[in-house]
C-alpha cells in the first residue's frame, strides 16, 4: 500500500496483478484484456457512467448495455462486474487511482476556467468516451470540435472507441468524412493492412467502424511474411544479400515488439538495433 496520503495512477499490468487469482479470470472466464476494456470503456469510462453519482455504472445498468455498446457477451458480464467490484475494493485498499477517477474528478468540478474556443483532437481513437465527453463538455462551440483517428489503429488498451458512439454527443450529427488515399504507407503494405481490417471487420463486428479500403498514393511491394521459424533462421533471413535481407541493423530499421517486456526477449542480434513497442513507434512510418 502506499504511503499517507500518497496514491499511484494504476496500469494495466497493475490491473492485472490486482485481479490476479480472481475465479473470473482463473477459470479462463475471461481475459484480462476483454476484462479491462470493459471496466475502463463501458462501467466507468462510458459517457453513461460519467453522468452517475458515483463514477461508474451500476450492475444493473452495466447488464442492460445494448450488444452494440459492449462487445462482451452478456452471458460473460456478471463475471465482469463482480471483477470490477473486487477491482474497486483492491484498489482502494492499495491507495491508487486510474485514469476514470481523473477525468470524473474533473468532471465533477466547478468549472474554473474560460470555456474552450475550439478542439481539435488526433489520433482520437486512443481516448475513451468519458475522456472525450469531458473535453466536448468544456468546449464553447460545438461548431469548433474537430477529431480526426482511424479505429483500426488503437493501441491504447481497454479503449473500445467508435466513431458511431462519438456521433451521440452530437445529436448524430454531423456524418464523420473519410480520407481514403494514404499519402505515408505504399500500396503494398497497405493491401495487407486492408485484408486485416476486413478480418477484424468480420470476426469483430462491434469493435471498429466500418470504412472504404485505403488506396496507397505509392506503389510498393507487399510485405514478406515469416513462418513460424527460429530466431537464428529469422536473423539469417534478415541479414540476407538478396532483395528481402537488411544486410546490416541500422537507423533505417526498426523492431516493434507488443510490449516493453517483450524486448528483453527478443535474440541478441535482434537487440543490437533498434527496438520500439506499438506506442513508441506510432506514427514513425
Amino acid at each position: 500500500a502506499s504511503g499517507a496520503g500518497e496514491r499511484s495512477l494504476l496500469t494495466f499490468e497493475g490491473f492485472g496483478r490486482l485481479l490476479q487469482g480472481h475465479s473470473s479470470l482463473k477459470d479462463k472466464q475471461l481475459h484480462v484484456g476483454a476484462l479491462y476494456r470493459e471496466v475502463f470503456s463501458y462501467i466507468k469510462g462510458s459517457r453513461e457512467a460519467m453522468a452517475t453519482p458515483r463514477g461508474y455504472l451500476s450492475r444493473d445498468e452495466y447488464l442492460a448495455l445494448a450488444s452494440k455498446q459492449s462487445p462482451l457477451e452478456p452471458a460473460m458480464r456478471p463475471a465482469a462486474y463482480d471483477a470490477f467490484e473486487e477491482y474497486l475494493k483492491k484498489k482502494k485498499k492499495n491507495g491508487l487511482y486510474d485514469v476514470c477517477d481523473l477525468v470524473f474528478h474533473l468532471k465533477t468540478q466547478q468549472r474554473r476556467h474560460s470555456p474552450l474556443h475550439k478542439v481539435v483532437i488526433d489520433e482520437v481513437q486512443d481516448l475513451t468516451m468519458a475522456e472525450l465527453a469531458l473535453l466536448h463538455d468544456t468546449s464553447a462551440d460545438e461548431d469548433g470540435f474537430f477529431i480526426c483517428g482511424d479505429t483500426a489503429q488503437t493501441i491504447t488498451r481497454g479503449v473500445g472507441f467508435r466513431f458511431t458512439d462519438v456521433r451521440l454527443l452530437f445529436d448524430g450529427r454531423p456524418k464523420p468524412a473519410q480520407l481514403i488515399t494514404n499519402y505515408r504507407t505504399h500500396s503494398g503494405i497497405l493491401t495487407a493492412a486492408n485484408a486485416l481490417v476486413s478480418l477484424l471487420t468480420k470476426l469483430f463486428p462491434t469493435t471498429l467502424d466500418r470504412l472504404n479500403d485505403e488506396r496507397g498514393h505509392f506503389l510498393g511491394p507487399p510485405p514478406a511474411l515469416l513462418p513460424d521459424t527460429t530466431p537464428a533462421r529469422v536473423s539469417e533471413m534478415m541479414l540476407a544479400g538478396d532483395e528481402l535481407g537488411l544486410c546490416e541493423m541500422g537507423a533505417n530499421q526498426v523492431v516493434i515488439v507488443r510490449s516493453a517486456s517483450a524486448k528483453k526477449k527478443l535474440p541478441p542480434l535482434l537487440q543490437s538495433g533498434l527496438v520500439l513497442t506499438v506506442e513508441e513507434s506510432k506514427g514513425l512510418e
